[in-house]
């Protein structure tokens, strides 16, 4: 069990899910990010934002991954 301290030293995370092509295949990928724009982890594949949400605890987004 992980024990948090508070306030949260982590920064907060965003927990994505983006529309991607790749050799002209079309994917959608799941991942995180400590950036506001998941689209500039990778703009040259990912084509749009279909979900993200702010995830307190960079740990919790770590497992969900």
């Amino acid at each position: 069990m992980w024990r948090y301290k508070d306030p949260c030293p982590d920064k907060p995370t965003t927990m994505y899910l983006v529309s991607a092509m790749k050799k002209g295949i079309n994917y959608w990928k799941v991942g995180i990010n400590q950036r506001d724009d998941p689209l500039k982890r990778d703009s040259k594949h990912y084509q749009g934002v279909f979900r993200a949400e702010k995830i307190e605890w960079a740990a919790d987004a770590e497992l969900i991954e």
